[in-house]
């Protein structure tokens, strides 16, 4: 038999999670699940899911730049988050004298990614330049990011920086 010390620290951890929703409504009571998503909020989240993957390839390439052997591996990593004429942008920066190089990076995940508009084929987002990036590289405090997509990938098109927050 368990104790009710054990007991008040499982639901501790369960609302501490946020997995205890039902333990807290009274008997006889259900769960209204939440509606599903519309189409426009889908589409929102996979924006801001790309940015964040786009913006992480930087870091994603320079922890196994052993695995990439040529230009043209740099521009097909690159590929993944962004347009082919920046992953070319890309691939021509990074690949020097035979191999990957590193250095201050360029790019860094933000930790949240505003979406302005989208539509079906192209959307506009931004998000605060992390402090690291402004401090190297003498930035202004938000980026601007133009998606565009590509079958069924949402793709980094253009970036810009700006002091102020887009609207």
């Amino acid at each position: 038999m368990r104790s009710a010390s054990s007991f008040s620290l499982l639901l501790a951890l369960l609302f501490a999670t946020g997995c205890a929703s039902v333990a807290e409504q009274p008997v006889g009571t259900a769960s209204i699940p939440e509606s599903p998503a519309t189409a426009e909020e889908q589409r929102e989240r996979a924006v801001q899911t790309a940015v964040q993957t786009a913006f992480g390839l930087e870091a994603a390439l320079f922890s196994d730049a052993e695995a990439v052997s040529s230009r043209e591996g740099v521009a097909a990593h690159f590929r993944r988050g962004f347009v082919h004429a920046l992953a070319q942008d890309f691939a021509d920066y990074y690949w020097q004298r035979g191999r990957v190089q590193t250095g201050p990076p360029t790019l860094l995940v933000p930790d949240v990614v505003t979406v302005l508009r989208a539509s079906e084929r192209s959307a506009s987002a931004y998000f605060e330049t992390p402090a690291a990036l402004r401090a190297t590289w003498d930035l202004p405090r938000y980026t601007l990011v133009e998606m565009e997509r590509e079958g069924d990938r949402w793709l980094v098109a253009a970036t810009a920086q700006q002091e102020h927050r887009p609207e």
